[in-house]
């Protein structure tokens, strides 16, 4: 016997009703217990944790002065990870903001933050004087590429004075050029670039 919205019949016995409201009670237990501190205990009907079931799209629609946290397949990882949808926009492009993907690699790291802020880090090259060397990004960026941080990997010790110039950025790369005073020379380079 299994949950029902109406337990009892006014003309059945109670004898038959009866064990229908107990399923009832059991099952209303049951699934209070899920996530949740269970009835009698310290802190009852508070969140224990929250499970979210990874769903196969986003939400339809969002109401005004609300706001969806979600679970999905992440495209970027291919795991399930957490996502929020900003309030009254519905499915449209934007409209969803992933806020758990991350690669912690030293040298070819991102992470996606609550905001749809992306940050990316890793290792490239300079080159002397021209367009400069082209540098991939560990992922394109979506929609922009805020801003690109480069510094010069220098050896312990080492204290060679170096200007290092992001000539140009794309979404998913971009070019950096060096010099050491007037002289064009190429460099191994650390950088952090921010977009969305």
């Amino acid at each position: 016997m299994a949950y029902t919205d109406v337990p009892v019949d006014l003309n059945e016995a109670f004898s038959v009703s009866q064990p229908k409201i107990r399923t009832n009670f059991l099952d209303i237990n049951t699934l209070v217990s899920v996530d949740h501190v269970t009835f009698d205990a310290a802190g009852a009907g508070k969140h224990a944790r929250v499970t979210l079931p990874e769903q196969a799209a986003d939400p339809d629609s969002i109401l005004a002065n609300q706001a969806t946290i979600f679970a999905k397949e992440s495209a970027v990882t291919g795991n399930t990870g957490l996502f929020w949808q900003k309030e009254g926009t519905g499915v449209v492009a934007g409209a969803t903001v992933e806020m758990t993907a991350f690669n912690l690699a030293v040298n070819t790291g991102y992470s996606y933050l609550p905001s749809g802020i992306i940050i990316q880090w890793g290792k490239g090259t300079a080159t002397g004087g021209g367009v400069g060397a082209v540098n991939i990004f560990n992922l394109t960026f979506p929609n922009a590429v805020l801003s690109v941080v480069i510094t010069q990997e220098c050896a312990v010790g080492q204290h060679d004075s170096v200007q290092v110039i992001a000539a140009t950025l794309a979404t998913d790369r971009f070019y950096a050029t060096s010099y050491s005073g007037s002289t064009a020379t190429s460099y191994t380079i650390n950088y952090i670039a921010i977009g969305y």
